[in-house]
């Protein structure tokens, strides 16, 4: 048998298989098309809004456009720290007289927005060299927890779409100041 599987290119398909193939290539044409179509009215959907051309270049336009369909509109929202908060990304702590809690952050916002916010920070740590360099310098240092420097880069970024929408110009360097994170 296996002198035989070493010598052979295998059998035919019979017809059944053959029409098992053909069906599952029709279901991945189908698919890509849906697939296509859908980036295509992403597309037309978050271009409308020049206001956040900087911020879709940045983060990308499926995680733009999942932090709009999960947050509306960052204008509505009346700071950035209330945006980050409907996110679930702002700080929370659990202490009483005599014990003093660690700080967490809430996650009573939608979930995918944070996964998405999750990703596009790790992107932007990989692409961005000063970012690079910030989150560098801040897991060097000793008892440094890397996931929370990711935690800390999205709750950048949520604000940074927000003031971002509300017509401030956005730039990669007012993001993160080396010099005091180098300094200190």
């Amino acid at each position: 048998m296996l002198a035989s599987a070493r010598s052979t290119l295998g059998m035919p398909c019979t017809a059944g298989e053959c029409a098992q193939l053909r069906w599952h290539a029709e279901q991945v044409i189908a698919a890509q098309r849906e697939q296509r179509q859908a980036e295509r009215q992403l597309a037309h959907a978050i271009g409308r809004d020049d206001s956040l051309a900087p911020m879709r270049e940045l983060l990308g336009a499926v995680t733009s456009a999942v932090l709009l369909a999960t947050q509306g509109d960052p204008k509505h929202y009346p700071s950035a720290a209330s945006d980050c908060k409907g996110i679930g990304l702002n700080l929370k702590e659990h202490s009483s007289d005599q014990h003093q809690g660690r700080l967490s952050f809430a996650k009573r916002g939608p979930s995918l927005a944070r996964c998405y916010l999750y990703f596009a920070a790790l992107r932007l740590i990989g692409r961005e060299p000063i970012i690079k360099r910030w989150y560098a310098i801040k897991t060097a240092r000793p008892g440094a927890v890397k996931q929370q420097q990711v935690i800390a880069l999205m709750r950048k970024l949520a604000k940074a779409f927000w003031h971002q929408a509300n017509g401030h110009d956005f730039d990669v360097n007012r993001l993160v100041d080396l010099e005091a994170v180098a300094g200190a």
